[in-house]
C-alpha cells in the first residue's frame, strides 16, 4: 500500500520539525493524521515492542491509502510490525506537526493484544520481544523518552487501574 501523504525528507530551506501535544480531549480529523502508534500490552501486563533501524520501538507508522480510521491503522501496525492481533484499541492523545503548511498530527493509542502470531524478522523489524513497561523503558531509544514513558503510564492506567 501507499502512504495517504508523502513524507519525504524536508529541503534544507524548509523550517524545523516540531511537534506539540494537543489536549486529551482532541481527537483529530482521521484526515489530518500521518501517522499512528499502538503501545500494546499482553495479559500479562507487557509491552509489544520491536527492534527496528531507529531503536527499539512501538508499532505504528503512516497511515496508508484505504485505511478509515484510528483504530484500523493501528491494528495494521501491529499485525505488519510485531505481528500480533488487537482486542480493545483507545485513544491516548495526539502531537500536532508543522512538517505540513496545513497541521497534521501523529496519533498515539493504546490496545491489548489478543493474539501472538509467529513472527519472522524483516529488515525493517529485525526482532519481536514483549518487556515490561520497565525494561521497555530502559531501552527505548527512538524518540523522546520522558514522553513515551509518560504514554506507557497512562496506557497502563487504561487497562490494568
Amino acid at each position: 500500500m501507499q502512504d495517504r501523504r508523502r513524507t519525504d525528507l524536508l529541503p534544507a530551506s524548509r523550517h524545523r520539525v516540531t511537534l506539540t501535544p494537543v489536549p486529551k480531549d482532541f481527537i483529530p480529523p482521521f484526515e489530518q493524521v500521518t501517522s499512528v502508534g499502538v503501545i500494546a500490552f499482553t495479559r500479562e501486563g507487557k509491552v509489544a515492542v520491536t527492534l527496528q533501524s531507529r531503536g527499539f520501538d512501538i508499532p505504528g507508522g503512516h497511515v496508508q491509502r484505504g485505511d478509515r480510521s484510528l483504530e484500523e491503522t493501528a491494528r495494521r501496525e501491529a499485525l505488519e510490525e510485531a505481528r500480533v492481533t488487537l482486542g480493545k484499541v483507545e485513544y491516548l492523545g495526539a502531537l500536532r506537526s508543522n512538517y505540513y503548511s496545513e497541521p497534521t498530527y501523529i496519533v498515539l493509542m493504546a490496545a491489548m493484544v489478543e493474539q501472538v502470531l509467529p513472527f519472522a524478522p524483516s529488515p525493517d523489524h529485525r526482532l519481536r520481544l514483549f518487556l515490561t513497561p520497565e525494561q521497555f523503558a530502559s531501552v527505548y531509544s527512538a524518540g523522546d523518552r520522558e514522553r513515551m514513558q509518560a504514554a506507557v503510564r497512562q496506557a497502563w492506567a487504561l487497562f490494568f487501574p
